[in-house]
């Protein structure tokens, strides 16, 4: 018995040092981020005796190589944890997203912002799952199909070269024989493509040990910007977290062949620069940066040419575009319609790609450019053919060869033949009007020609709604479908209008900061029996269709960059021209409603403060992804430490006031400043009147995500 005791004793020792040793290697590889390397090693460990140490970096180490499948496994284990940090609620959660789970992942982060109730990455993640389905259910009308000459390394990021693509890739040859540790695959470098031949090197003077690509070309061709890892001294620059820095070197084609390349004047030690985009004259460069003064992560930043060797200070494209996420990749077509990808911006997957227009406004709000140019996966790098409704996009969704892959993209549409007459006389009628919608993100209004016709081309995929209007006539509203249809073939359709006359209900469109009108505000006009109509504002911010009187409908007014507003109304012969307000929705900025004030030394809700928290109430049950922020304060008597837990006190009563009218706590976030942030200055051993002490005695309130 003893020798068997002391045999299994033995036994233990001998399994114990193993798992340390195998953790000890692993865990170096990790530290290293030889995340390839480092898994077998702490597989080993795990599974030797369930090391939690081990799992956790396996998790991340998945993670990190986007081997998603794996990845869910082992977070989804270090989540059922019951004593899991929370951060794990959140990875496991985005896992779930990232692979169409959009129902499984909800749930996760509502439990993970019930210990982070402010963290505006999750909320913006809820949001994308419930947004993400509509998008699913309304393509826009793209073929995507997978590139010929993908292989099961990378390919992605082309730029247009001499009658062919310039394109990042980690295709291995004889030559690679420096792996980057990160996932064991070769470095990225730049390769020549056309539609006759396959990848071939582009050019080794422009190809060092390490990462190059993505790359973009001047229009000439005579001088390229190229992503490179920072170097000194033959080794990688890093991080304090031991991530490469990028910069941007540039290198010209003189007597046949490439410069030695060049670092651009802007690129820096203390962060990285990369992926460049030009503007037709090469005059303006967008580029990818997580230098200071961005809204956080990786921005999209901007510079001006200023000489062959010189450009100006970095500018920010601003909160429109950039977020406290992640966005990379930008690409332009025609100097005014910005590409990129986002992880913030609500969308499908990981990196969603977005897209922006320039107006002498600046840029337009980001649209997600939908399903099944996104994927629940990565998807980026988007450029355009010069007809600007073909082009590439990478992704590494699945179906896919390897790793990132690129895909061919074109725009698909089917295309309407529309007549109008009338039902009796057969007569064919000018100047109806054709309203066409998918109700989410396509709206398009046409009249009809001297003919009685029009003709469109409508996206495919989509369920649309269609309404023909004309005065003296009742509306004819139909159901059209392009699923199923044959692309760029007619389809013919005839809509016979019945004479008849219902009311006219019109109205006007305002800014209700400046009141000034706004032109494309989206109407959605509700009513019994399955009504609907969508129509919009027009340059005036006038709008106008018909409806049937005595009846009651609920209207929503939408606009990019605005609050959403909803009104209910009956229709009769004396409803005046309506206006609507749209409330400005800047993330940061406060709400244009009143402050809400208190009586001294108290937090109870004052009479009149109710219609004032109602009127937020209705503004957030309007607008279902709307995220605020309370600032609660005091006056500047009492003392510091009271005063601070008055202001918490305020701030717990207002949450409760809005949560007892069923909105979600999570969707507010608080701060109480105590008298530290006085409107009127009183403080202490400063006189003032009880009118200045009530301004200071409030509650304000802030938009903080939408």
């Amino acid at each position: 018995m003893r020798n068997l005791l002391t045999g299994i004793l033995f036994l233990i020792c001998v399994l114990s040092q193993a798992q340390d040793k195998q953790f000890e290697r692993g865990e170096k590889l990790y530290k290293q981020l030889k995340y390839a390397e480092a898994i077998p090693y702490l597989e080993k460990a795990y599974n030797l005796n369930n090391n939690g140490d081990a799992l956790e970096m396996l998790a991340y180490s998945y993670l990190k190589m986007k081997n998603f499948q794996k990845a869910s496994v082992y977070f989804r284990t270090l989540a059922f944890n019951r004593k899991a940090n929370p951060k794990f609620f959140l990875e496991y959660g985005k896992l779930l997203k990232n692979q169409g789970y959009y129902a499984d992942a909800k749930p996760w982060f509502i439990q993970y912002l019930r210990t982070d109730p402010g963290n505006m990455e999750v909320r913006q993640l809820l949001h994308s799952c419930d947004m993400a389905p509509e998008l699913l259910e309304n393509p826009l009308g793209f073929g995507v199909t997978a590139w010929k000459y993908n292989s099961p390394q990378m390919e992605f990021s082309p730029t247009p070269y001499h009658g062919g693509w310039i394109i990042a890739s980690n295709r291995s040859n004889a030559t690679d024989m420096n792996p980057y540790g990160w996932d064991n695959l070769p470095y990225l470098k730049l390769m020549f493509v056309t539609d006759s031949t396959e990848p071939e090197n582009f050019s080794h003077r422009l190809t060092d040990r390490f990462h190059n690509g993505p790359a973009a070309v001047t229009q000439d061709g005579k001088r390229i910007y190229i992503t490179r890892n920072m170097q000194e001294k033959g080794r990688v620059l890093t991080d304090d977290k031991g991530v490469a820095r990028l910069m941007i070197v540039y290198s010209d084609f003189e007597n046949g062949k490439w410069t030695k390349p060049r670092p651009v004047n802007f690129n820096s030690r203390e962060y990285s620069v990369g992926h460049p985009c030009l503007s037709a004259d090469g005059n303006i460069m967008y580029f990818t940066s997580d230098m200071p003064g961005g809204e956080g992560g990786s921005d999209i930043w901007m510079v001006h040419k200023i000489s062959e060797t010189e450009w100006s200070s970095p500018e920010n494209l601003g909160r429109r575009i950039n977020t406290p996420g992640e966005e990379l990749f930008p690409t332009l077509f025609a100097d005014t319609l910005l590409t990129f990808s986002s992880d913030y911006h609500p969308g499908l997957g990981g990196l969603d790609l977005f897209f922006s227009v320039k107006s002498n406004k600046g840029w337009s709000f980001p649209k997600n450019l939908g399903y099944p140019v996104n994927s629940f996966y990565d998807d980026f790098g988007m450029v355009y053919n010069p007809d600007g409704s073909s082009g590439f996009l990478a992704s590494n969704r699945a179906g896919g060869s390897g790793f990132d892959d690129l895909y061919t993209f074109k725009k698909i549409k089917v295309c309407l033949s529309f007549t109008v007459m009338d039902s009796m006389t057969y007569d064919l009628l000018p100047k109806a009007v054709v309203r066409i919608t998918n109700g989410f993100q396509y709206t398009e209004e046409v009249m009809t020609g001297a003919d009685g016709k029009i003709h469109l081309c409508l996206p495919i995929d989509n369920n649309f709604k269609i309404t023909t209007e004309r005065k003296g006539y009742l509306p004819k509203r139909y159901n059209f479908s392009s699923k199923g249809l044959i692309a760029d073939k007619d389809t013919q359709m005839l809509a016979e209008l019945v004479k008849g006359n219902l009311l006219n209900f019109s109205g006007l469109v305002r800014n209700d900061e400046t009141s000034a009108l706004l032109e494309g505000a989206l109407l959605t006009i509700t009513g019994p029996n399955g009504f609907k109509e969508i129509t919009s504002s027009n340059q005036v911010g006038y709008f106008d269709l018909a409806v049937d009187p005595n009846v009651t409908y609920e209207l929503v007014a939408s606009k990019a960059g605005f609050l959403t507003h909803k009104e209910k109304f009956v229709m009769s012969d004396s409803t005046p021209i309506k206006e609507f307000r749209l409330r400005p929705s800047e993330i940061n900025q406060k709400i244009k409603i009143q402050n809400i004030y208190y009586d001294l030394n108290s937090s109870d809700i004052r009479a009149d403060a109710k219609p004032v928290l109602d009127t937020l109430v209705k503004i957030m049950r309007d607008n279902p992804y709307l995220q605020v922020e309370l600032g609660s304060h005091t006056d500047s008597r009492a003392s510091d430490d009271y005063n601070e837990k008055l202001s918490l006190a305020r701030a717990k009563a207002v949450i409760a006031y809005l949560s007892s009218k069923r909105i979600d706590p999570y969707r507010i976030t608080y701060h109480y400043y105590g008298e530290t942030q006085l409107l009127k200055p009183c403080p202490d051993g400063v006189e003032c009147n009880e009118e200045d002490h009530q301004m200071n005695r409030r509650t304000e309130f802030r938009i903080i995500a939408y």
